[in-house]
Parts: C-alpha cells; sequence; structure tokens
C-alpha cells in the first residue's frame, strides 16, 4: 500500500501473470487501485490508511489520498 503512495510507477512493472500468482484472482483488484492511482496525477497526500488481516479471512485495505496541490 505505501508503494500505491510513494512509488506507483514501480508498481506498473508487475506482469498480470505475476500478479495472479502472488494474489490468486483477488489481485486483479490491484488494477483497479493501480487505476484509482493514476487518476489522482503525480503527487498525493496519503490522509488514512489501515489494512486488516483477519485471522480466517482475506485482508481488506482502505486508503483515503488526496491530490496534492
Amino acid at each position: 500500500m505505501d508503494k500505491i503512495v510513494t512509488a506507483p510507477e514501480e508498481l506498473t512493472k508487475i506482469s498480470r501473470y505475476e500478479l495472479v500468482k502472488q494474489a490468486g484472482a483477488q489481485g486483479t483488484e490491484f488494477l483497479m487501485w493501480m487505476m484509482m492511482r493514476g487518476a489522482l496525477g503525480d503527487k498525493v497526500t496519503p490522509l488514512h490508511q489501515n489494512y486488516h488481516i483477519p485471522i480466517s479471512n482475506t485482508g481488506a485495505g482502505t486508503m483515503l489520498l488526496e491530490c496534492a496541490a
């Protein structure tokens, strides 16, 4: 999640094959996160982020970003 803010261009180098290999079918959600990040422009300010890993379920992340002036 940190790289979505600080180094999103690095994340664009992950192939679809590698994404599915590492994260399974749910990894395609990552593509939606990257589209969101691309729409915000070069500089963003993180206002809030949280990642929860429950014992018996899939992790869930939330992130609130603001376009930096």
